[in-house]
């Protein structure tokens, strides 16, 4: 258990390879709308990251909206990477030797926010990794964004995720929609921010958020991976049963390679 600006303790659940000795570092968010999931959400993917890459993965259950709305979600993500970087070697791992941030859906939002709000802390992220993720609530879109965001008619039935659930979810949490800090996407420089790479299902409500939040990264001259997976819905990668979903477990370790320079 970890406390947080406010005094609360939540779960930091922590994967270690083997005599781990000055390794790198990972850390993941759940998804979940920002107001559903756990640790347990991401236990493949993190055991999987933490015994392929040889890293050690750290994974906080931040607190999830409406019980909890902004800013609590969002500053737990923060402080839970501030705590991190702090404390990681205590485990075996080394921030210097490599720190990658990531996370699903709404998680692969905090990841961003949190890489992003990193910067005014003095903290150097490696690399941010984003699955399928949630950027923005979409009625605050600039007109330019829009063709890029609609790329899938909302006539199309998506699996899984629906439309209306995206709508209704940033109204669950009630932040700020606009102000970089929490929304990156609305950044007017990403001049420190680090490499990013993105997993995108082409059946998905968030497809356009994920294309769009790449191509704002890389016109502002960030370095950025995509693997688009069409007509995959969101969350896809959990039902391994599918030949694309560990194909893109697969790929996932090789875009991690990517961000952590191995």
């Amino acid at each position: 258990m970890i406390a947080m600006r406010d005094g609360v303790e939540l779960e930091m659940r922590i994967f270690k390879p083997e005599n781990a000795a000055s390794v790198p570092v990972y850390l993941g968010y759940h998804g979940g709308g920002w107001c559903a999931g756990s640790n347990d959400s991401e236990e493949l993917i993190n055991r999987k990251i933490s015994k392929t890459l040889n890293v050690v993965v750290f994974s906080i259950a931040y607190r999830l909206a409406p019980e909890n709305p902004f800013p609590v979600p969002f500053n737990d993500a923060e402080d839970g990477l501030k705590w991190v970087y702090e404390n990681a070697s205590r485990f075996g791992a080394d921030v210097t030797k490599g720190f990658v941030v990531g996370g699903t859906s709404s998680g692969g939002h905090l990841s961003a926010m949190a890489t992003f709000r990193a910067r005014k802390q003095g903290i150097p992220i490696t690399g941010c990794f984003s699955r399928a993720p949630m950027v923005m609530d979409r009625t605050t879109a600039k007109d330019s964004w829009k063709e890029t965001l609609d790329i899938l008619p909302k006539d199309v039935y998506t699996p899984m995720l629906d439309w209306e659930a995206c709508v209704r979810l940033p109204m669950l949490i009630d932040p700020p929609l606009t102000d970089p800090s929490n929304f990156p996407i609305f950044a007017e420089s990403f001049e420190l921010f680090p490499r990013a790479y993105m997993q995108v299902p082409g059946l998905d409500p968030l497809s356009g958020e994920g294309l769009l939040f790449e191509k704002v990264l890389r016109e502002h001259g960030v370095e950025t991976k995509l693997d688009y997976y069409p007509n995959m819905p969101h969350p896809f990668h959990n039902f391994q049963q599918l030949t694309t979903a560990r194909k893109s477990v697969e790929d996932a370790m090789s875009g991690l390679r990517w961000l952590f320079r191995l």
